[in-house]
């Protein structure tokens, strides 16, 4: 099968920063990752999410991917692009958790994995996350 979408990795002075073009066309919104890991985990994370997109799946803001081929789950949060030219309004961003499993919303999160998140969001999407959680281990 032909890939008609790409990785669009880009160098920053504060690091890496990864992005997708070609998931619209996909009726899927655009993915990035906000964050300085190497481009080799950045497209192992990346290839594993559109494998199931490709499979017809459609991720929206929150939601939460779950993969064996991943150790720990990981959370996807709409905002404005990074980097905004050739892209729709808005892209799902994917939030890695950290060495610690935790998510930059989790108390403990170190600084590294809590700057993929914008702050003023954190105790929102936090909030949710928690609401979530909650929902999913009731008996």
């Amino acid at each position: 099968m032909e890939k008609d979408w790409i990785i669009h990795a880009v160098c920053l002075e504060e690091g890496f920063y990864f992005h997708t073009h070609g998931l619209n066309k996909k009726g899927h919104k655009e993915l990035e990752i906000d964050l300085d890991i190497s481009p080799h985990s950045a497209a192992f994370v990346l290839h594993t999410i559109v494998d199931e997109i490709e499979k017809g799946n459609i991720y929206k803001d929150k939601d939460i991917f779950t993969s064996e081929k991943f150790m720990y789950d990981v959370v996807f949060v709409e905002l404005e692009a990074k980097l905004p030219e050739g892209h729709e309004d808005t892209v799902l961003r994917i939030i890695l958790v950290d060495e610690t499993g935790k998510f930059p919303w989790d108390e403990g999160c170190s600084k590294f994995f809590e700057n993929q998140c914008p702050e003023e969001l954190i105790p929102e999407i936090g909030k949710a996350m928690k609401e979530r959680k909650d929902q999913y281990q009731k008996p």
